[in-house]
């Protein structure tokens, strides 16, 4: 059964602008539309992205190459699915799960965190959890937030976590579609990339 009936609410789900300010800070790299083949040399950094404005500056990869301006609409972030969030990722020379990281955040008991799912409900509604036997951390996507589930006491359903803010960010740090840009075709999977350019 849905743990909410999606026609409840309207999705919080940022735009793409919105998605591109808050990461400029992590290095986000992306692909530009016209610059051949999605591949090392033609991967750029995201290096500015003036409010309200039509383009960013991005920065290649290749050294020597300079800066340059280009249509908002053209850069397309590379991101990981949010499907990605139960299984091993590479980052910047480490390796993790990132709901066990997430999980471990919350003060979960570590030898007991597992159980990793991501569903959808009503086709729609996603649902990734961990669980440590007494707890589940759930990030809901279409409230963009994450919850508890006390598993044990009854008292203890489905409330917010006080972790939001330093999760989240987690999620815009890795580099996570939390906009949901890849279904809308703004954004590059980057599980269908050759190699991924956020390992180092």
């Amino acid at each position: 059964m849905p743990l909410h009936d999606t026609n409840q609410f309207k999705s919080k789900i940022m735009n793409k602008e919105h998605f591109l300010a808050i990461s400029l800070p992590h290095g986000l790299k992306g692909y530009v539309d016209g610059k051949g083949t999605i591949s090392g040399q033609n991967i750029y950094i995201l290096f500015n992205c003036p409010y309200r404005a039509a383009t960013v500056e991005v920065l290649s990869t290749i050294v020597g190459e300079s800066n340059f301006y280009t249509d908002r609409s053209k850069f397309k972030p590379i991101l990981h699915p949010l499907t990605d969030l139960i299984r091993t990722i590479e980052h910047k020379e480490e390796t993790f799960v990132p709901m066990y990281v997430l999980a471990k955040m919350q003060g979960f008991s570590v030898g007991n965190i597992g159980d990793w799912t991501f569903e959808y409900h009503n086709g729609k509604h996603a649902v990734c959890s961990a669980t440590d036997g007494d707890w589940m951390l759930r990030y809901m996507v279409d409230e963009e937030s994450f919850f508890l589930n006390g598993l044990k006491d009854w008292n203890k359903k489905h409330q917010k976590s006080r972790m939001q803010l330093s999760m989240f960010q987690k999620l815009i740090e890795w580099h996570f579609d939390v906009a949901e840009l890849i279904e809308k075709g703004e954004a590059i999977d980057v599980n269908t990339l050759p190699e991924n350019p956020y390992i180092f």
